[in-house]
């Protein structure tokens, strides 16, 4: 028999005090678990939302939600060298002219496709030539919507500008989304062999000493000649062959006037005399170092070495 006195009510019910304790016991229980799955499973969802976020397409970066950017390969200029002596000279100079191919894939939106060719120097100049490619059928394109973008580029160049030129292909579809760009060498040759640049004239120090406290500055320059012409001069530097650390670190001399920033050193301009101002701390090791200094020209040639020892104390 169960007295009153163990008995609590729900509505005219009477349920025995043990079982609501139990009751309650498992009712804790279950929110307990819960919370715990909870916060095991927000991490979790957290994880995988930065991993997405993190995702990387080797060939174009960051994947974009909006979809996947077109893809370029099998990218060809024809002819990849040209003969400057081929070429009809003009008013304005000689008139090269190449054929550029790549095949453009986009599988999220088909051909809707805006592909372009640029035609670079070497050097970190602006592009020379920039052409549409089409996939239409009209010449220079052989086949319409076979995949295969057409152009047919053209540039004003002198003998002058002979060397190595980059032709860069890249497309971008109709969302904005922007494909990976590929890069083809075009050869501009002259008609005579190439003759490469020759050092002359080195002004520098034989010995330095230094100061207890601070630094020295010493300025080096050198004479540079191309019988192909001053424009065929690419680069002009100096390699500190004692060096511990990289021995074929080079060190630019610069033909500028000292318009840049830090000052080359460099008097006049385009006088064919390369300059640079090298900074010596007082904690320099004192002992003999070797220079040797050299130029490349536009053909990749380069000059013989001209070797300089220079003594600090």
């Amino acid at each position: 028999m169960i007295s009153r006195s163990s008995v609590s009510t729900t509505g005219n019910v009477p349920v025995p005090e043990r079982a609501g304790t139990v009751r309650r016991f498992f009712s804790a229980l279950y929110l307990m678990t819960l919370d715990r799955h909870i916060r095991c499973l927000v991490p979790a969802v957290l994880l995988s939302a930065a991993l997405l976020a993190g995702c990387e397409d080797p060939g174009t970066g960051t994947l974009d939600p909006r979809g996947n950017p077109p893809f370029l390969k099998d990218a060809a200029v024809t002819p990849d060298s040209i003969n400057l002596g081929s070429l009809t000279p003009g008013p304005s100079g000689l008139l090269a002219i190449a054929l550029a191919t790549v095949r453009v894939t986009d599988p999220d939106r088909g051909g809707v496709l805006t592909a372009t060719v640029e035609v670079y120097p070497l050097a970190n100049e602006p592009p020379r030539a920039s052409a549409a490619l089409r996939d239409d059928g009209v010449a220079p394109d052989a086949t319409a919507g076979d995949g295969i973008y057409s152009a047919r580029v053209q540039f004003q160049v002198t003998e002058s500008d002979a060397g190595r030129f980059r032709v860069r292909f890249s497309a971008v579809d109709e969302l904005g989304l922007r494909g990976n760009a590929i890069e083809r060498p075009l050869v501009l040759a002259r008609p005579k062999p190439n003759s490469p640049p020759v050092l002359s004239a080195l002004i520098a120090p034989d010995t330095v000493t230094l100061p207890a406290t601070g630094s020295s500055l010493i300025t080096m320059s050198v004479a540079v000649s191309d019988s192909d012409g001053y424009g065929d001069i690419r680069d002009v530097y100096f390699r500190n062959l004692d060096s511990p650390s990289n021995p074929t670190q080079r060190f630019f001399l610069k033909d500028d006037g000292g318009a840049g920033t830090p000052s080359s050193g460099d008097a006049t301009a385009g006088d064919g005399r390369f300059t640079i101002i090298i900074q010596l701390p007082n904690t320099t090791p004192r002992r003999d170092y070797h220079f040797a200094f050299q130029a490349n020209d536009a053909q990749g040639d380069t000059s013989a070495t001209l070797l300089h020892v220079l003594t600090v104390r």
